[in-house]
């Protein structure tokens, strides 16, 4: 084997000047002066020495000037917390001899290292009956995924990223098991391995009585004599945890892998679902019984964890290269629009859909008030509109931008699937928690696709997780909170296939006002048929055939995928804009005079075509700082507060007056009107029956004794948008078709 040489004049108290050296079949010689391979000591010897290695790393590795190692003990120490996190790198350094082993073996070496800290501490604070210390490893970069994961691994220090979806809680566990024979009363201890193993306790009494008896033919203490006394048993903290690939790791079409964890002592109860963390341990192996019961038993892997590093909301390190490039491109003149047009480039037209989403993706600012409540900075969008109007072409291409994003559909989900769900382990009984999509989410994009099509028990589900970004769980004996501080990109579709303009918004799907009202803006896309439109439109869905995989537009304008990830990325991290006196100024004079037209066309027509609260004035505030934070603005000023009126009058506000304002029909006594005329035209025309339109406006006029034509025009113009009659192209016969 390999061999890694250092030659030390003092190692640790109490050797003498020699050479020193470890290889990776974890020997250990020591000779004198001169020699490097002195005669072979035993075990004992050799562990003695590698413990005073790690000793002396511990006592002596400094940072400016000051012993971290034992200053941390001291402190965790004093507050009741026995642990010690040991930076990898830092043993790499110092020794890498160590370091190579303890990556090889660390069942092995753990136990070493954390004798010699409590050595140090003891030396340190001359305190007696010390507690065990935990040494928890952190900084190791040699990352691992799932995927790769082999036999070479097993048994080896790992370090592997990934989204914690389950946690079990936490049990107690004998690590020093005390047994008793309730014949002879002999009492031994037995160490339990951790882990998932467990300790084999004996089938006969080991006491030299009993041994003696057994062989002169007498009965002895018999079979299974042992009872366990938990009053003399050692017990620590356990628990399970199950650790999923990140949804950006999994390739397209595959499913996600996930792995259960063990964790023990003080790394209980340090994460929660939906975490991102990078979890350093051992890549280990159990032979059990899936479920209680079962005859046979299998090998499953599992990873013995050592150390846990939290990623916050998929927290990224940015090298001085790459924050220079991305600071140029804040620079860039009307990077807003260039940001926007870079959304979703295969889609024609939709411009403030693309600057909505561009808004969504970079966020607002998280704000916590002095009494401790949190106001959301995430943007929440509805897409609304006719079939093939590439909704879910946004969905999709925001899910592939953003750089943290879950796609689900409506219909395929449920309430246990976006929050979070309770599940009983099917070997221990016990209830335990897996996190849904808004919960993986977390710091991100929640994408649902069908949003009407869920039923209305698990829309419900998800008022919390819009407005508080928030799930609270009491399930089963377990109450948590767990964290959703995700943006939401919803699309859906009318109720009769395509939009009713006659109806408003909240009436052309089956959403209640309380779900509406959580969505910062909503856009009502409509299939409109205009000759010019048609005809750029499909000149553009051609060029993009015909050219293959070449853009239909000019690349030069655009902003690449990769670096449009790394750009949101950068704005959410490093920029946490502010309004101005002149937007706050701008904002509430806006606030006031809508809400005073508003409070007019409720007067006139009894009826006001959308609510606008405090919580339509916070999505305003929250578009303005998006808009500032796309330019790297620390203050979002006047400007920014006008594109973000604007953008939420074409979108909420348009949404809520299309149909009944727009078309100068809002009355309740116009769409009643309306309402009679669908009714005559479906009693006078059959299915499958053609008629005349002239003579079937000549007997409603007859018929319903009126002097317009507007009901009936607006009635036939309603029902072929529906699909349920057809008219000519002349405009001179009706055809009933459902």
């Amino acid at each position: 084997p390999s061999t890694h040489l250092r030659i030390s004049s003092n190692m640790f108290a109490g050797d003498d000047q020699s050479v020193f050296y470890t290889d990776q079949s974890l020997s250990v010689s020591h000779g004198g002066p001169g020699s490097v391979g002195g005669s072979s000591i035993d075990p004992q010897q050799r562990n003695e020495r590698v413990q005073g290695r790690f000793r002396q790393f511990l006592k002596e590795w400094t940072i400016k000037e000051t012993f971290i190692y034992v200053e941390r003990l001291r402190a965790n120490y004093a507050l009741g917390k026995y642990f010690l996190q040991v930076d990898m790198s830092h043993l790499q350094q110092f020794d890498e001899g160590l370091y190579n082993n303890l990556i090889d073996n660390p069942v092995k070496f753990l136990p070493l290292l954390e004798d010699g800290a409590k050595e140090v501490l003891d030396f340190t604070t001359n305190k007696k009956d010390l507690h065990d210390i935990q040494v928890q490893l952190i900084g190791f970069d040699r990352h691992s995924t799932l995927r790769g994961l082999g036999s070479q691994d097993i048994s080896k220090l790992v370090n592997i990223p990934g989204i914690i979806i389950g946690a079990s809680r936490v049990k107690a566990k004998a690590h020093r098991m005390a047994i008793a024979c309730k014949n002879c009363n002999e009492v031994r201890y037995l160490i339990t391995p951790y882990g998932f193993s467990n300790a084999q306790v004996p089938r006969y009494c080991t006491s030299a009585q009993n041994t003696e008896s057994r062989s002169g033919g007498a009965p002895g203490c018999g079979v299974d004599p042992y009872i366990v006394l938990p009053e003399l048993s050692t017990f620590v903290d356990s628990q399970s945890v199950k650790l999923q690939e990140r949804p950006e790791m999994v390739p397209t079409g595959d499913m996600p892998r996930h792995m259960v964890c063990w964790m023990e002592r003080h790394l209980t109860d340090q994460v929660l679902p939906g975490s991102r963390v990078s979890l350093t341990g051992v890549y280990c192996m159990f032979d059990g019984k899936v479920k209680p019961g079962d005859k046979s038993s299998r090998n499953f892997p599992y990873l013995r964890v050592l150390g846990v590093s939290s990623e916050g909301d998929g927290a990224t390190t940015f090298s001085v290269e790459d924050e220079q490039e991305l600071l140029e491109l804040s620079r860039t003149p009307h990077i807003y629009k260039k940001f926007a047009k870079s959304i979703a480039p295969r889609i024609w037209g939709h411009d403030d859909v693309k600057k909505a989403i561009a808004c969504l993706m970079v966020g607002g600012s998280r704000k916590v008030l002095p009494d401790g409540m949190r106001l959301r900075g995430d943007i929440n969008i509805l897409l609304l509109g006719d079939p093939s109007v590439a909704k879910s072409q946004f969905l999709k291409f925001v899910e592939q931008v953003a750089p943290i994003a879950v796609y689900t559909s409506g219909k395929g989900s449920s309430a246990a699937g976006l929050t979070a769900s309770v599940i009983r382990d099917a070997a221990s009984r016990e209830f335990h928690l897996e996190a849904g999509a808004l919960v993986l989410a977390d710091g991100g994009v929640v994408c649902i696709d069908e949003f009407d099509k869920m039923n209305e028990i698990d829309r419900v589900a998800i008022h919390e997780a819009m407005e508080q970004q928030t799930i609270s769980i009491a399930k089963a004996g377990i109450t948590t909170i767990l964290n959703s501080r995700t943006s939401v990109l919803a699309a859906a579709n009318p109720i009769y296939g395509r939009f009713d303009t006659e109806r408003s918004a909240s009436e052309n799907i089956s959403l209640q006002t309380t779900i509406l009202s959580r969505f910062d803006m909503i856009f009502v896309i409509l299939d409109t048929h205009d000759r010019d439109g048609d005809a750029r439109v499909s000149q553009f869905v051609i060029n993009i055939h015909k050219q293959n995989n070449q853009m239909a537009v000019d690349d030069a304008d655009l902003i690449p995928i990769d670096v449009i990830k790394k750009y949101v990325t950068f704005c959410r991290q490093k920029c946490h804009p502010r309004l101005s006196a002149d937007a706050c100024l701008t904002l509430r004079n806006h606030y006031v005079n809508i809400r005073a037209g508003i409070a007019k066309i409720k007067k006139e027509s009894g009826d006001a075509p959308i609510p606008i609260t405090v919580r339509q004035l916070e999505a305003i505030t929250r578009i303005a700082e998006s808009l500032a934070r796309i330019e790297l603005s620390p203050v979002a000023n006047a400007g920014h507060v006008a594109e973000a009126i604007r953008l939420f009058k074409v979108s909420t506000v348009q949404a809520g007056n299309t149909g009944q304002i727009a078309q100068g029909a809002g009355s309740a006594e116009f769409r009643q009107q309306t309402q009679r005329a669908e009714d005559f035209i479906r009693a006078r025309v059959p299915i499958n029956h053609r008629v005349g339109r002239q003579a079937l406006l000549n007997q409603y006029l007859k018929a319903l004794d009126v002097d317009t034509i507007s009901p009936f025009t607006k009635a036939v113009e309603i029902m072929s948008h529906r699909g349920e009659i057809r008219v000519d192209e002349q405009n001179r016969s009706i055809r009933r078709l459902r």
